[in-house]
Parts: C-alpha cells; sequence; structure tokens
C-alpha cells in the first residue's frame, strides 16, 4: 500500500447511516473524489463534512481512518435544527 492512498469511513450525512470503507488516493482532486465517492455511495455528492462539522474542500484535509459525512447540497445534519 502506497503512502499516497489511505482509507476513510464514508457515511451518508444522515443520522444511522451505516459506514463503508473507500480508498482514496492522496492525488485526487475533490470533484474526483466526490464522483467515486457517489458512486461507492450510489448518491450525487456536492459537499463532505468531517464528524467536527467543517466542510472538507480539499482530498489534504483527510486523514487515514476518517469518518467523512456526504452531502447531496444539504448541511451537516447534526447542525440541523
Amino acid at each position: 500500500e502506497k503512502m499516497s492512498d489511505f482509507k476513510v469511513q464514508l457515511y451518508r450525512n444522515q443520522p444511522d447511516s451505516e459506514p463503508v470503507s473507500f480508498q482514496v488516493r492522496r492525488n485526487w482532486s475533490m470533484t474526483t473524489f466526490k464522483k467515486k465517492a457517489g458512486a461507492k455511495m450510489s448518491m450525487k455528492v456536492k459537499r463532505v463534512f468531517l464528524a467536527s462539522g467543517s466542510e472538507v474542500t480539499e482530498c489534504d484535509e483527510m486523514s487515514a481512518n476518517e469518518a467523512l459525512y456526504l452531502s447531496s447540497g444539504e448541511d451537516f445534519y447534526k447542525q440541523a435544527g
């Protein structure tokens, strides 16, 4: 396994979403990540959030084994309401 590749846990941006393990390449653009992660989760990904609620704008901001929440455009669900 190359250092430039790492695994993350994908979640849908909703309560009780089941995690899906996903391999990320460090050199991917955010557009590529959204396309591939969206295909993996069968959804259209427009925004990506960390568990903290921070929005991810570059693959460099992701860490190995991190939980990433995929949104079709809506705000991070834990902040809603």
